[in-house]
């Protein structure tokens, strides 16, 4: 991607420069190179949900009784609100086992190993103590469906191919949201329409924003700067590796 190439030219512009102020080279070879027009070349314009249409997508999935590919509603319930709390990819939640979570820290974590986190390096994330209620319940619950307690530690929280179609099942429990959100006031014909006509829990806005999986990733990162979180920590949480980013 072009946003891609041109962090890379900004290395290699440096390391250009390194070379000639060691005097290994005469010249920066890498000096006439420009920067691409990363504006047009957005590929997948994301919005960020708000807190009220988070809240509403994760109570949905709750009380589904849908399954998708091997994930009930309350998975799917869980799994929203750990990439809302967390930032943490789908590729990444898909590799989350019971033993990734220490529930004991102060604070708690959950920890990604360096051959699942897209940077290669690894992370320990915290978890907030809302989280940390909700999860230990739901892990509770999955546990009395297994034999051993061990089984249930080293087994995929999430296990299965959700993760390749992770957009389209956050669309279906966003549509089933907004449904639902919509009958509240099917009796109130002016609430009704004027709700039809708003862009609340919807999939894609007048503006071309659309909401898939990682728009939670989008709503964790908005949430942190709406709360006053220090850019440089809401970076390191992130695990952006610029703050430009």
């Amino acid at each position: 991607g072009v946003a891609t190439s041109n962090h890379y030219l900004v290395a290699v512009k440096s390391f250009g420069n390194w070379l000639l102020k060691s005097e290994r080279l005469e010249r920066n070879p890498f000096v006439h190179l420009s920067r691409l027009n990363s504006k047009v070349d957005v590929r997948v314009k994301r919005r960020a949900l708000d807190p009220e249409e988070l809240t509403r997508l994760i109570d949905a999935a709750q009380l589904s009784t849908k399954r998708f590919r091997e994930l009930t509603g309350p998975d799917r319930a869980a799994l929203y609100l750990v990439a809302t709390m967390t930032g943490l990819r789908a590729n990444e939640l898909s590799t989350l086992r019971r033993s990734a979570f220490d529930f004991t820290a102060n604070p708690p974590t959950v920890e990604i190993e360096a051959k699942n986190e897209k940077s290669g390096r690894g992370a320990v994330l915290p978890l907030h103590p809302i989280l940390v209620t909700r999860l230990t319940a739901w892990i509770e619950g999955k546990k009395e469906l297994v034999d051993a307690d061990e089984v249930s530690r080293i087994a995929l929280l999430w296990p299965g191919t959700w993760a390749e179609k992770a957009a389209k099942m956050v669309r279906q429990d966003l549509a089933d949201a907004r449904a639902a959100w919509l009958k509240e006031v099917e009796a109130d014909e002016e609430e009704h329409t004027r709700r039809t006509k708003s862009e609340f829990l919807a999939c894609k806005s007048a503006a071309d924003e659309s909401v898939d999986f990682h728009a939670l990733r989008h709503s964790f990162i908005t949430l942190l700067a709406s709360s006053g979180v220090h850019p440089k920590l809401a970076q390191q949480l992130a695990r952006h590796s610029t703050i430009t980013l």
